[in-house]
């Protein structure tokens, strides 16, 4: 039986694959992107599908899968946002910025409180984000909260997915691109910050995804 969260996925991943036909001439990856959304489909299939059979199958069906589909999908962007709308508004959010923070840039503003330390702590704070969606659902698992954790689950995937959409309506560098003319020095760390950096940088790489931030 299919629930919600089953759905969600597989139809999120037909959008992007007739998405990626639609523009097909514009996408130079178009065949390997609708190969990639096609396979999702698939083996959302068959993982519904072959998830009695045995425990594993089902913690590959409520976990495994679902985290896959969502890095899986958000790696694909890379090669898919800037093709379909080429034009990013990372102007548009400096200028909403600049009026709302009464005529001061907010970045440089943040300059007056920066330290090392206090760099390390709030990258060790936002890094912390990346595990939470995971270690709530395997709480719920744990505790037999099933009814709880199909809904979370549901609204979890809906969440990424509509802020995917954002992505490609709203396609932004960010401001550590766009800004860093503007910074009178750059943001270092103490012991963790630069590291966990370089490797959010290297995994993420550019997919124009600062707004509306996942």
């Amino acid at each position: 039986m299919f629930r919600p969260a089953d759905i969600i996925t597989a139809l999120f991943s037909f959008f992007l694959l007739v998405l990626t036909a639609f523009f097909y001439n514009k996408i130079p990856s178009a065949p390997y992107l609708i190969l990639i959304y096609a396979s999702l489909i698939f083996f959302q299939v068959a993982v519904v599908r072959l998830s009695r059979l045995n425990s594993f199958l089902t913690l590959t069906r409520d976990i495994i899968f679902p985290v896959i589909s969502v890095l899986i999908i958000f790696e694909s962007f890379e090669w898919l946002v800037h093709y379909i709308n080429p034009k990013d508004i990372d102007p548009l959010l400096v200028n909403l910025d600049y009026l709302l923070f009464n005529g001061y840039h907010p970045t440089v503003m943040l300059e007056a409180i920066q330290t090392p330390i206090l760099t390390d702590l709030l990258q060790i704070f936002y890094s912390a984000y990346y595990f939470l969606p995971i270690s709530l659902g395997l709480t719920l698992k744990l505790n037999g909260m099933n009814k709880e954790f199909d809904k979370t689950l549901f609204l979890l995937l809906l969440c990424f997915y509509l802020s995917y959409i954002g992505y490609m309506l709203f396609p932004a560098l960010g401001p550590r691109y766009t800004m860093n003319h503007l910074q009178s020095s750059e943001l270092k760390g103490l012991f963790a910050a630069d590291i966990i950096q370089e490797t959010l940088n290297r995994l993420e790489g550019i997919k124009r995804d600062a707004f509306p931030s996942g």
